[in-house]
């Protein structure tokens, strides 16, 4: 059986709460940390040892990695959440530049999970 492709916009808590639940129940699972602008390949194990971003970022394990683009082109599923530390206006136009960017790779057929708060 062939594991469902996922993809998580955003090194956040919350996108990295939602890649661990996906890798631990065998989807296939890159998560994408805008800062160092490459897509990290999130096995199970590794979700299980490091249960939260920032043990995860403190450890720095050896993970595999492969550019964003491709790493959203092969997802079935896009779940957005970036960090975002902005507010008001620049909130705003911050959120549509890096929404544009998430999905600009996206197949067809693939689905997008909006998970910012609104």
């Amino acid at each position: 059986m062939v594991a469902t492709k996922i993809v998580v916009y955003g090194l956040s808590t919350e996108g990295y709460s939602i890649a661990c639940q996906m890798a631990i129940k065998g989807a296939d699972v890159f998560i994408v940390d805008e800062s160092a602008h490459m897509a990290i390949s999130l096995k199970a194990e590794i979700a299980k040892t490091y249960p939260n971003v920032t043990s995860l970022k403190e450890d720095e394990p050896l993970l595999g990695v492969e550019p964003i683009d491709v790493a959203i082109s092969h997802a079935e599923y896009l779940f957005f959440a970036p960090r975002i530390r902005k507010t008001g206006q620049e909130a705003k136009m911050e959120i549509h530049s890096k929404f544009k960017d998430a999905t600009s790779s996206i197949k067809k057929g693939g689905s997008v999970i909006y998970n910012l708060s609104t």
